[in-house]
């Protein structure tokens, strides 16, 4: 835990506690979306540990939906890059708190915002992480 001096006091102004209460309320959003993804994909594991047959005889749309599943695999994979990536960027922000003097609450802010932002997208992208995960969970038990 970081200890911090009572000689050296700051209060935000109403502006910067706005920003830091949308970040708040950016980060349990994104939260909530994660947990849900997370609870859709150990379902999904679930099914796929049980291996039920495709509802479908014909050995061809048996291939397409196999195929379909993995598009949308990959598709899971490059959102897990983009937040990646995204991640590394907000880290800008931060890195000149540090590199930097006389600006601190200003280039902390301006990272809160940023990642703020980040958040905000995370949440449409586990958003759609989880449709994506149902979509799949539904091909593996054969429902189209």
């Amino acid at each position: 835990m970081v200890s911090i001096s009572r000689d050296c006091e700051y209060e935000f102004s109403t502006e910067q506690n706005a920003i830091i209460q949308k970040l708040v309320s950016a980060m349990i959003r994104s939260g909530a979306a994660l947990v849900a993804m997370g609870l859709v994909f150990a379902a999904y594991q679930v099914l796929h540990y049980c291996e039920p047959e495709l509802a479908a005889d014909d050995a061809s749309l048996a291939t397409q939906l196999h195929l379909v599943d993995y598009a949308l695999w990959v598709l899971l994979g490059l959102n897990g890059v983009v937040l990646g990536a995204l991640v590394f960027r907000a880290t800008r922000g931060f890195a000149l708190v540090v590199r930097t003097e006389g600006q601190d609450v200003e280039h902390l802010l301006s990272a809160l915002g940023s990642l703020r932002a980040i958040f905000n997208l995370a949440f449409w992208v586990l958003l759609g992480s989880t449709i994506v995960l149902v979509l799949s969970s539904a091909l593996l038990v054969g429902v189209f």
